[in-house]
Parts: structure tokens; sequence; C-alpha cells
């Protein structure tokens, strides 16, 4: 498919603000989280009829919108419950099993209900301080945590963090997000494609 400024475009629409993250588009709507703060990046998820948005930037903020409301949504109803610690400034959080597990810019872990926003855990350190830029993925019962430190760290899903490997690949730096494909995972390092069969 091919596209410019003035052949393919259906329509668009000026954003009120400064966003960085992808849309979500539930029926007719699409939500954007520029209005979030200054410098919103982490993708917005959807869980049933509720879109979790998040920015970690300056007055970190995370809701959860009821979905099919209209216009400013502040202070309504429509706030199912929000919270403030331990957010992520750049990487997007992972919804698993209605579980919503975040992770801060230097390796702290967090996981609340999506339905409820009551915390599972909170603000665990990975094994060591780390810098993150990239997202986590969920595969296959576990939890994959890229670092800009060259290590992916393996933390089974659950009630707490388990961390279960640190994999190191040597003079790498990850700031992208893994991409998983049946039993594969691929890495994106800022000079290597890497593909991980187990």
């Amino acid at each position: 498919m091919r596209w410019s400024d003035t052949s393919n475009v259906v329509w668009k629409v000026e954003i009120p603000g400064r966003g960085h993250s992808s849309p979500v588009i539930w029926g007719d709507r699409i939500w954007e989280t520029a209005g979030l703060g200054l410098n919103t990046i982490p993708r917005a998820v959807q869980h049933g009829n509720t879109v979790l948005v998040m920015s970690g930037f300056i007055s970190p903020a995370l809701f959860a919108i009821r979905l099919g409301r209209e216009g400013d949504l502040a202070g309504t109803d429509a706030i199912k419950w929000k919270a403030n610690r331990g957010l992520a400034y750049t990487s997007s959080p992972v919804l698993h099993d209605g579980t919503l597990y975040f992770l801060t810019d230097n390796g702290m872990v967090s996981a609340v209900d999506a339905d409820t926003g009551t915390p599972v855990y909170q603000q665990v350190r990975l094994p060591r301080p780390y810098a993150i830029k990239a997202s986590p993925v969920a595969a296959g019962g576990m939890l994959y945590f890229p670092t800009e430190d060259g290590d992916v760290v393996v933390a089974r899903i659950g009630a707490s963090l388990d961390v279960v490997a640190t994999n190191t690949l040597t003079d790498q730096s990850f700031v992208a997000s893994p991409a998983v494909a049946g039993s594969d995972i691929f890495l994106r390092s800022r000079t290597h494609l890497f593909r991980i069969h187990d």
C-alpha cells in the first residue's frame, strides 16, 4: 500500500498535546494518550470495556477509563481507578490474564489487577538496576524484560516477581521491544537482530 500527503489518506486529526504512543481503536472511537502530559510514550492497553493509559513523565498517572464515553473525562465516573506509583516513562505495559505489568526506566517492576487497580506487587527490583526503554512481552507463562545493558531478564508470571533467568548478549543494547512468533523470540539490538529458539 502506498500513501502521501495527497493520496490515500482517509482523514487526519490534530492531536491536542504531545504524545508518542500508539492509539487504541475501539468501535468508532480512537483513544490516544496525549492528554496525560507533556510526553506520553507508553501505549494504551484495552482490557474488556476499559482502556488503561499511562504516563511516567513529570506527573505520573495510570488511569483505567470506561469505554463508551466522550469528551474530557477528568473527574467523572468514567475513571474506574487510577494509580501514580512505579509507572513507565518509555516502555508500554503488558496485559496478561487480567494483570497489568509495567516497569520503570530503571527496572522496578509492578503488577496490578486490571479490573480494580489493586497491586499484585509494587516496584520490585529486577536483579540489578537497569536502563529500560523496550516494552516487556509475555509468552509461555513468562515475562521478558529486554534492557539497554544487553540483558534480557525472564520472570515467571505470577503473584510475585520470580526471576528465572538473566540472559546476556555481550556488547548489545535493547531499546526495541521483542516480538514473539510461535516458540521463537525476536530481539532487535542497536546492531543485530536475534532469533531465539529453545
